[in-house]
């Protein structure tokens, strides 16, 4: 969920780098890109989720290590 904050200042600069105005247009452009980073980041969420509990369920996390490769496993399912 970091990711909205960054897609809207992401966005803010933009505007301000490409000298543009604010207008009713652009408001609606910064609500969808709130949507989007919103929904990507829950998405991606769920394949962690996912891949977490089947690993405690089998038992496979006993270290920082192995709760790295989880995540590094759940990201991969998600791309």
């Amino acid at each position: 969920m970091i990711s909205l904050p960054f897609a809207l200042v992401g966005g803010v600069w933009l505007l301000f780098f490409l000298n543009y105005n604010i207008s009713v247009a652009v408001v609606v452009g910064f609500i969808a890109l709130a949507g989007l980073a919103a929904e990507t980041g829950v998405v991606m969420l769920v394949y962690l989720d996912d891949v977490f509990k089947r690993k405690c369920q089998q038992n496979q996390i006993k270290t920082l290590t192995d709760l790295h490769q989880a995540i590094i496993e759940g990201a991969l399912q998600r791309f």
